[in-house]
């Protein structure tokens, strides 16, 4: 069977999208999602309003204060050309090493500053850009 183009270029529409909800059956605790990002390892992580969500393919995984999270609402998760994690929230970025996330400081040369929605990129070297409500930290 071949298939032709349609006048943009693109083949014609063959197949059919599959969806599936989650729900707290399946660990996903807090059903107001934020943000959603699908890591290069093949993760699924959740921002909510009430924490930040790992999905393994099975189940969700709950990571909050005791995991190193400076907040509970998540606005943004990014992951860098190199595979860093960042995730923002109202008060700091915070980065995922070992299972746990530390939150950047002024150590780090970002203050502890709220990062809204859509502050965080980075470009294909992995320089971090983060928009915060005190200017822009590139880094």
């Amino acid at each position: 069977m071949t298939t032709s183009a349609s006048p943009s270029g693109t083949p014609p529409f063959e197949g059919r999208f599959e969806f599936r909800t989650f729900g707290k059956e399946d660990g996903l605790q807090d059903l107001s999602v934020e943000c959603v990002l699908q890591d290069r390892v093949g993760f699924v992580w959740v921002g909510t309003d009430d924490g930040l969500f790992r999905y393994d393919g099975s189940r969700f995984r709950k990571y909050g204060h005791r995991d190193g999270l400076p907040r509970l609402r998540i606005y943004q998760v990014h992951q860098t050309s190199d595979g860093r994690l960042y995730v923002a929230t109202a008060a700091g970025l915070a980065r995922y090493a070992n299972d746990r996330f530390v939150v950047l400081d002024e150590k780090d040369g970002l203050g502890i500053f709220s990062i809204p929605h859509q502050g965080i990129s980075s470009d294909a070297s992995g320089t971090l850009y983060v928009g915060t409500d005190r200017g822009l930290y590139v880094g």
